[in-house]
């Protein structure tokens, strides 16, 4: 059964793990020796039960009420199978943040309904790291909406508020689904709620049922390697898109290196074809460089991009300063400079002038490079025009090549 991944985004105490909680619950997908465990634990804290207890690990995010670190759980609900990848809230913990929701195929953001909470900068940041990461589909859960008398109008203040702003972003494309609930009493979480008949959508888990990914249009192929099996000459690939076939020729980019493809290993079996998604070895005709990881494979007269500069958008997660290394499906390469035009304020929804980029911030930038890499524009190849920057060897933001 295949397994749809959701990342579960949002501002701490919006109420991600009570939702997931719920899911759990009314899904039949939790244990009842498990939701005891969780009660005992709301007894002993001398507070109401608490859903968000069945995910939370830590026992100091059960006293304190929060997520520390990133926690799955899934779900099984009329034949098709979920997987919540709960991802921290907190601004200081953004790193976790985007190590979860780079696994998923859909983003769920809750945001609260509760007045003095609503949509925060990190509502804002999160959608467009969403954005960044490869997530088109965004399922927007307005949250704790028994908290405002379950007001249409604070609904639609917060729908119009995050359709707005992401219209306003040149750099945004997601499609977004809109859906008020009660994650506490399981309203429109999986059974509609008479309180909000003002709403005819979906419910929660319908609207995700309907979320589909976008179809890839016919693409090119484009092939990263991986690395070379030194002892048996095998060249192992990530297909990106398009397909490999026995007996045509490839060329490997920056390198220019052109060779035959003599046979396809997949799981130990010899293939005739690799498609988009296939993680296999491919044979050559020619004895092949050992330096070939993170190089872009093609068919002959369809190179990607390749240059020692690229224009880019980058997220800052720490600091930017001293001697940067972007990082390309497992090739490092020395940054030489990184100029910044301009620093997209997510409180204003637009770019500002700036010679330099905070952390929490995302930058226009031109990176130059110490040595030719092959890439594409990442509106083009999204697996191709994504990276990461490193600063000392520490992680401190992540790109996208415009």
């Amino acid at each position: 059964m295949h397994v749809e991944r959701v990342a579960m985004l949002g501002e701490k105490d919006h109420g991600k793990s009570t939702l997931i909680g719920t899911l759990l619950i009314q899904t039949g997908s939790v244990s009842e020796s498990r939701i005891e465990e969780a009660k005992a634990i709301s007894r002993k804290l001398k507070r109401k039960f608490e859903p968000g207890f069945l995910l939370d690990s830590f026992s100091e995010e059960r006293s304190e009420g929060k997520t520390i670190d990133t926690t799955r759980a899934q779900i099984t609900y009329k034949g098709k199978a979920y997987e919540f990848i709960d991802v921290p809230g907190h601004a200081e913990l953004i790193n976790n943040m985007l190590s979860g929701a780079s696994y998923g195929d859909v983003a769920l953001l809750i945001v609260s309904a509760k007045e003095g909470e609503r949509v925060k900068t990190q509502t804002k940041r999160h959608l467009l790291l969403a954005n960044m990461l490869g997530i088109r589909n965004v399922i927007v859960a307005v949250n704790k909406m028994d908290l405002v008398r379950y007001s249409k109008a604070a609904f639609d203040s917060i729908k119009n508020e995050l359709e707005n702003f992401v219209s306003s972003v040149d750099f945004a494309k997601l499609n977004m689904n809109f859906v008020p609930i009660s994650a506490y009493r399981a309203e429109n979480v999986i059974k509609r709620s008479a309180a909000m008949g003002w709403y005819n959508g979906a419910t929660l888990i319908d609207a995700l049922s309907r979320a589909r990914l976008p179809k890839p249009k016919v693409e090119k192929l484009r092939v990263v390697a991986q690395g070379v099996m030194e002892d048996s000459g095998l060249i192992a690939v990530n297909v990106i898109s398009g397909a490999v076939n026995e007996g045509e020729t490839l060329v490997a980019y920056p390198e220019g290196f052109a060779f035959k493809v003599t046979k396809i290993v997949d799981r130990g079996r010899k293939v005739k074809i690799a498609k988009a998604g296939d993680k296999a070895y491919i044979g050559t005709d020619r004895k092949i460089p050992s330096n070939l990881r993170g190089s872009v494979l093609c068919k002959k007269g369809d190179a990607p991009l390749t240059s020692t500069k690229i224009s880019s958008l980058v997220f800052a997660t720490g600091n930017m300063s001293g001697r940067l290394s972007l990082g390309f499906n497992g090739r490092e390469v020395a940054c030489k400079k990184i100029s910044v035009h301009k620093v997209f304020d997510v409180k204003m929804g637009k770019g500002v002038a700036s010679k330099g980029v905070n952390p929490l911030s995302f930058a226009y930038a031109d990176i130059v490079l110490a040595e030719e890499l092959a890439y594409e524009r990442y509106s083009d190849v999204r697996q191709l025009g994504r990276f990461t920057l490193r600063s000392g060897g520490n992680f401190v933001g992540i790109g996208i090549v415009r």
